[in-house]
């Protein structure tokens, strides 16, 4: 079998002369069970904070400073934000060469990640054309036809309460 996941493809085989099992273990068509104690220590050892405790509460927030007029701040939130010339986009972008979804910001496990969906306007990250999935660090600036947005991580405290998509 194979399984394609993006620009991935995954190969799934079992040996010819290996039968089939039987049947199958439990353990994997059931709710894996964790002991608190072990996944408060896991949390410690990869330094995330546990997420009901007051330093999770206290992280940075992320926020997409909109540079160009009208001129806002969309603090991201759970959801995939959408950029295009949709009436249905998070953050809507005029011009001849950009999608109607041309551009979508995503949260994966390790921050926030800008991929170009469709058009011919370029998706650029600090000038730079973006191909793939690219990772969005404090400070950068993203550009999409005459749309010029910042990306900022503020602490809570200095976070304002904007337009997020919900």
């Amino acid at each position: 079998d194979l399984v394609t996941i993006g620009k991935h493809t995954l190969t799934f085989s079992h040996p010819k002369n290996q039968g089939l099992p039987e049947k199958m273990s439990s353990s994997i068509v059931e709710t894996m069970q964790m002991d608190t104690r072990q996944f408060r220590e896991l949390l410690r050892k990869n330094h995330r904070p546990h997420p009901n405790s007051g330093a999770a509460k206290r992280a940075a927030i992320p926020v997409l400073v909109i540079l160009s007029e009208p001129r806002k701040e969309i603090v991201l939130g759970d959801r995939p934000v959408r950029i295009g010339k949709d009436l249905t986009a998070d953050i809507m972008v005029a011009g001849l060469f950009v999608a109607a979804t041309a551009a979508v910001i995503n949260r994966i496990e390790d921050g926030w990640h800008i991929s170009r969906v469709g058009g011919l306007a370029r998706v650029k990250v600090n000038g730079v054309a973006v191909k793939a999935a690219t990772k969005l660090n404090s400070l950068d600036v993203v550009t999409l036809g005459r749309l010029r947005m910042q990306f900022l991580v503020r602490p809570q405290t200095q976070a304002r309460v904007g337009t997020a998509p919900s």
